[in-house]
């Protein structure tokens, strides 16, 4: 068996509420692209009871749904994903893919995860996450704004890449429709963790996430480094696709927070570490470690 998490947030502000129509379609496109059976959970923040209550009737019945009782500070992404992975630590699949509420999936997408899993253990010898890779949605493939944001994550299509792929496989990220390209078996270069899978005992190994983080950004760095330094193998697929709209789940969050979590950031690490990050060179360097 398999556990699929879905992290979703409703803190009540204007137009968090179209999340729960999000969610209940992520599930209904998450389910059809495979034929891997798989448990379906999703764990919420909610601070609006009304909000709630909609998306607890809109799921399907065979969905549990986990709210964050993590104490003191259950609005932040941070905690969210740390009561993941308090699920993913007692679960008795035989891995768990841990997914946000804004993403779509290219069919056959759990089937290559598996596979590549099992790759990374062989090849490293070590217990490994696998991170699928990310595309943004097609409306944005021209966006070279985009890139600015995401050039750093070397599991992400370059500009040029995401347009050659569009062009050959009609690619508008509505999953359904897209097969996941046969690109090779996963790299070993160890990123940050935002959507990634792995065994029960992998994840009791990796710990939790660093609350004094707030909302997004450094967070799933902190926690890619940190599994690395913990001797975990850290892969990237090349066929597990999965489409990500930045920031669609993330409106309930401050803009000032990518500064406070960079001080968080340098407080811990040193500037040298983050100025390592902001290059990219952190990860072969601790790949090597």
């Amino acid at each position: 068996m398999i556990d699929v998490f879905i992290t979703h947030y409703l803190d009540g502000t204007p137009g968090s509420r179209h999340m729960n129509a999000l969610l209940v379609d992520q599930i209904t496109w998450t389910r059809a692209t495979t034929e891997k059976p798989f448990r379906t959970t999703v764990v919420y923040y909610a601070s609006d009871i009304s909000a709630e209550a909609e998306m607890l009737g809109m799921l399907p019945p065979d969905v549990r749904a986990v709210r964050n009782d993590r104490v003191g500070r259950t609005d932040i992404q941070p905690s969210l994903r740390n009561k993941v992975v308090d699920l993913m630590r007692v679960s008795d699949a035989d891995f768990c893919v841990l997914l946000h509420n804004d993403v779509r999936v290219a069919r056959g997408w759990l089937d290559v995860l598996e596979a590549d899993l099992e790759y990374a253990e062989r090849d490293s010898g070590a217990p490994a996450i696998v991170s699928p890779r990310h595309v943004p949605y097609h409306k944005r493939a021209d966006d070279e704004a985009l890139w600015d944001e995401f050039k750093l994550n070397p599991n992400i299509l370059t500009p040029a890449q995401m347009r050659v792929f569009c062009a050959q496989h009609g690619f508008h990220m509505q999953g359904i429709e897209v097969l996941c390209p046969s690109w090779g078996p996963p790299i070993r270069n160890g990123h940050q963790l935002m959507m990634w899978a792995a065994r029960p005992e992998t994840v009791r190994r990796l710990g939790y996430c660093d609350e004094r983080y707030t909302g997004t950004c450094y967070d799933d760095s902190d926690w890619g480094m940190r599994a690395l330094l913990t001797g975990l193998a850290s892969y990237s697929s090349q066929s597990a696709l999965i489409g990500h709209v930045a920031g669609m789940s993330y409106g309930i969050f401050s803009g000032h927070q990518p500064t406070i979590n960079e001080r968080v950031f340098k407080a811990k690490w040193g500037t040298s570490v983050f100025d390592e990050l902001q290059s990219g060179s952190i990860w072969p360097r601790l790949q090597t470690w």
